[in-house]
C-alpha cells in the first residue's frame, strides 16, 4: 500500500503527542484553560457579594425650642440678650429691626439706653463714655438665655446679667 501524504502528516502527529508522554513535569496549558485541580493546594477562596448599605433617611430638622422670655420690671434682675448695640443716635432703626425680627419667634422684646441696664455696658465691653442703644430680651435666667442664643439665627452681641432701671 502506498504511502500518502495524509498519513505521513498523521504519523508525524502522533509521534510528536508521544513524545510528550514521558514524566517531564506537568503539560503547559494556555491561559484560556482552566488550572487543574491539585489534591495539595488551599481551597479555592469564596467571594461573597458586595453588601449595600442604604444610607438612613433623611429627618427633618426640629424646629429651635425658644424658651419664654420674662417681661422686665423696675429694678428687677435679669439675663439680657443683647441683640444689638449702637450709639444712640445712629441704632434707633436697627434696634426696631431687632425687635421686630425677635417678634417674629414670638417675642416682645425691647430697646433702650445702656444706662438703664445696670452691668449691661461693662459685660458688652462698651467704653464708658458715651451713649449706646441696645436692643434685647429678657429671660429668668442664664440656661434659658443660652437656650435662646442656640436657637436663634441672626446671631446676637451678647448675654449679660443686669438690674433694669428706666422702665416705668
Amino acid at each position: 500500500m502506498p504511502r500518502t501524504p495524509a498519513l505521513l502528516v498523521l504519523t508525524g502527529a502522533l509521534a510528536l503527542a508521544l513524545t510528550g508522554c514521558g514524566d517531564d513535569g506537568p503539560p503547559a496549558r494556555d491561559a484560556a484553560s482552566p488550572a487543574p485541580a491539585s489534591s495539595t493546594s488551599a481551597p479555592a477562596p469564596t467571594t461573597s457579594a458586595p453588601t449595600t448599605t442604604a444610607a438612613p433617611e433623611p429627618t427633618a430638622s426640629a424646629a429651635p425650642t425658644f424658651p419664654p422670655e420674662v417681661v422686665p420690671e423696675q429694678g428687677g434682675t435679669y439675663v439680657a440678650v443683647v441683640l444689638t448695640s449702637t450709639r444712640s443716635e445712629d441704632g434707633t432703626a436697627e434696634a426696631e429691626a431687632a425687635v421686630a425680627r425677635v417678634a417674629e419667634d414670638g417675642y416682645a422684646g425691647g430697646f433702650g439706653d445702656v444706662g438703664c441696664f445696670e452691668g449691661a455696658r461693662e459685660g458688652l465691653g462698651l467704653p464708658a463714655e458715651g451713649d449706646y442703644l441696645i436692643s434685647y430680651v429678657t429671660f429668668a435666667d442664664g440656661a434659658a438665655a443660652e437656650q435662646f442664643v442656640d436657637a436663634y439665627e441672626p446671631g446676637v452681641v451678647g448675654t449679660v446679667t443686669v438690674k433694669t432701671f428706666c422702665l416705668d
